[in-house]
């Protein structure tokens, strides 16, 4: 989980620097999306590939971001 808060937070993963607020934002957005599953019940697989969407979803927008 600290490598998607991370990266939620704006750090690109092609070289660059984060910032700490921006990682304690990744951080509480995963936190609440993590407890915000589980109240609801849903399952852990689910979970799990809900995470991964957020990551990949945040990377991309990162590689669009700093496209030429």
């Amino acid at each position: 989980y600290v490598i998607a808060a991370v990266v939620v937070g704006g750090t690109s993963l092609s070289g660059g620097e984060g910032k700490m607020l921006g990682t304690l934002t990744g951080a509480f957005t995963i936190a609440v999306i993590q407890n915000g599953m589980n109240l609801t019940n849903v399952e852990s697989y689910t979970q799990k590939v809900v995470l991964g969407l957020v990551i990949l979803g945040a990377v991309l927008l990162d590689k669009i971001r700093h496209a030429p």
